[in-house]
């Protein structure tokens, strides 16, 4: 045994510190071993400063000076020390685990009264080869007694010979690379734990937003755990690298309150924004290079496309119309392919951002005398009243020096109020003839069935008002002449759960997965059918009549020809002609 290896700080140890403090969040409240802490518990120290509840720090009890040393490093470290928060520092000798059917209790009295574990650590652990098997078995018998513990360790690669996999192999347990750095030297931050058996498959599926985020795990027989509410997760107002090292902290700690073991076998992300493929991979890649411990396969995709397969397995259309608007359809042939989602310097028409931004416009034009329009005191009482302003000046600055584009289109829920207010109401109209358009848009690429059905299913608060919205979409299809029949649906199911559906197909397995659709419309086209009048009359055309009924819940078993039910469900994929996801 080599008694003079504790005097340094190993080149391992301040990359284990890193990753440490990079992943500080899952370190929270949590009980640490170290092994092989030395005369300095580098990273015992760290995982201190990150806030762990306890931390361990042990070394071989026959080297008195490394603990000595150790235990007044430690100390000198306490002002750092929250209330709440321990250290205890112990011998540890791996080799008292060697023998048959070992246990925690072989390391001694003081090991045996540990009654719970998170995490162990070690920096420069694995140096020579013959201590390999009694530090698996060390980590091993741990596992035993603490099931979801998992060892993160630093290593320094010297020999490519080296492996410890027939070890893990007959301890039960399995290893994950999560990065390696190259310097001068090369050195893999890694994971044990617990093997997983082959019938455990877990997947997880995340819909990012730039307020917050959902995350639900599912097995493969369909089952799903509860919706989990996290942070926010868009990458283009965050960063990439911020937005995966969220989501990495994130999954860990759901799966650990979950009782999910992780590695996931897959982890799909349907992210806002997520639409340039060479973005998308690089963010793949950094999921896989530094998150590789929660999922074995990283996959990325709008929220647009995650809606389509949480509500289609068959050919759809999903119209997301909120604060801002983007419109998706899912083909026969599988391929995906969008209109809009450029966001509101391009368009967003329909969104409530469009249709606010509209209001404000006709406010500076009716002012500017540029048109005449009749009530507009009535418009510019409702603008003032709801941004809590007294002049229109105060407008610009929301508009430009303090722009929010939620705060904007958070003014159309109030104009909603007012439909009967006839420019109001014009203003609606204009942003259903608007979802008219988008849905056009997607003509070429439909199937003869879908032109004869159109299924469309809606996400947004904008479709809240969808009587106000009807009449403009009904002329601007009526004009058309394209599509004969449109059926609209909300959905029941998260759009996370589209994220696992998808996230499983990439990686050619089938989840069981009932998909519910609520009907909240259906609107035939056809010449001999007379709308009626809106509330508030803008045209001389006017509306078809809807039927009072409560909506209907179905579940897509049959034809887009039968009245009652959606379609027959078929998996999408990317790819085709046109513009696609």
């Amino acid at each position: 045994m080599n008694t003079e290896h504790w005097r340094t700080v190993w080149p391992c140890a301040p990359h284990l510190a890193n990753f440490l403090l990079l992943h500080k969040e899952m370190l929270a409240d949590k009980v640490i071993i170290e092994l092989g802490a030395g005369c300095t518990g580098l990273a015992g120290s760290i995982a201190i400063r990150c806030g762990a509840k306890k931390v361990i720090f042990t070394d071989h009890p026959k080297i008195h000076e490394s603990l000595q040393v150790l235990t007044e490093n430690v100390t000198a470290n306490d002002e750092f020390m929250t209330e709440g928060q321990e250290y205890e520092i112990l011998g540890l000798d791996w080799a008292a685990v060697l023998k048959k059917n070992a246990s925690v209790e072989d390391f001694g009295p003081e090991v045996a009264k540990i009654s719970h574990v998170d995490y162990i650590i070690g920096s420069d652990v694995f140096y020579e080869p013959n201590d390999f098997k009694k530090l698996v078995r060390t980590v091993s018998v741990f596992v035993k007694k603490f099931p979801k513990l998992r060892f993160y360790f630093s290593y320094q690669v010297r020999d490519e010979s080296d492996s410890i996999e027939h070890l893990l192999l007959l301890e039960g347990l399995e290893c994950h690379l999560l990065r390696t750095v190259h310097e001068d030297i090369t050195i893999q931050i890694g994971l044990i734990q617990k093997a997983k058996a082959p019938l455990d498959a877990v997947f997880a599926g995340i819909e990012g937003g730039a307020t917050h985020s959902k995350l639900v795990f599912a097995r493969s027989d369909g089952s799903f755990s509860q919706e989990v509410v996290g942070p926010s997760t868009n990458p283009y107002l965050n960063g990439f690298e911020e937005t995966g090292d969220t989501i990495g902290n994130w999954v860990r700690e759901s799966a650990y309150a979950e009782n999910v073991e992780l590695p996931l076998e897959s982890l799909g992300m349907g992210l806002s924004g997520a639409e340039d493929e060479d973005l998308n991979k690089h963010f793949v890649r950094y999921m896989s290079e530094h998150h590789g411990d929660i999922a074995k396969s990283f996959h990325l995709v709008s929220d647009a496309v995650c809606a389509l397969q949480a509500s289609f397995e068959n050919e759809g259309i999903i119209a997301i119309v909120g604060t801002g608007s983007s419109f998706r359809m899912l083909s026969a042939s599988g391929e995906v392919f969008c209109v809009g989602g450029w966001g509101h310097l391009i368009g967003d028409e329909a969104s409530g951002f469009w249709i606010a931004q509209k209001a404000i416009k006709m406010l500076f034009d009716a002012e500017d005398r540029v048109q005449r329009i009749e009530d507009i005191d009535i418009l510019r009482k409702l603008i003032y009243s709801h941004f809590k302003i007294t002049r229109k000046m105060d407008l610009l600055n929301m508009l430009y020096t303090n722009f929010e584009k939620s705060v904007i289109a958070a003014l159309t829920l109030s104009l909603s109020k007012r439909i009967d207010v006839p420019i109001i109401a014009k203003l609606f109209y204009d942003a259903g003839y608007e979802i008219g358009k988008q849905i056009s848009g997607f003509y070429p690429e439909m199937s003869e069935e879908m032109k004869e059905c159109c299924n469309v299913v809606v996400i947004g608060s904008v479709f809240k008002s969808w009587p106000c919205l009807k009449l403009g979409f009904y002329d601007c299809m009526k004009a058309r002449k394209q599509i004969r029949r449109a059926k609209f649906y909300k959905s029941t199911m998260q759009p996370a759960i589209g994220a696992i559906l998808f996230a499983a197909k990439k990686c050619k397995m089938q989840i069981v997965c009932e998909r519910e659709l609520v009907v909240l419309d259906d609107i035939t086209f056809a010449p001999e059918r007379a709308p009626e009048k809106p509330v508030a009359q803008i045209s001389s055309k006017s509306t078809p009549k809807t039927s009072g009924n409560p909506p209907r819940k179905v579940t897509p078993r049959t034809s887009i020809n039968s009245p009652q039910k959606t379609p027959k469900a078929m998996e999408a994929s990317s790819g085709g002609a046109g513009r696609k996801d």
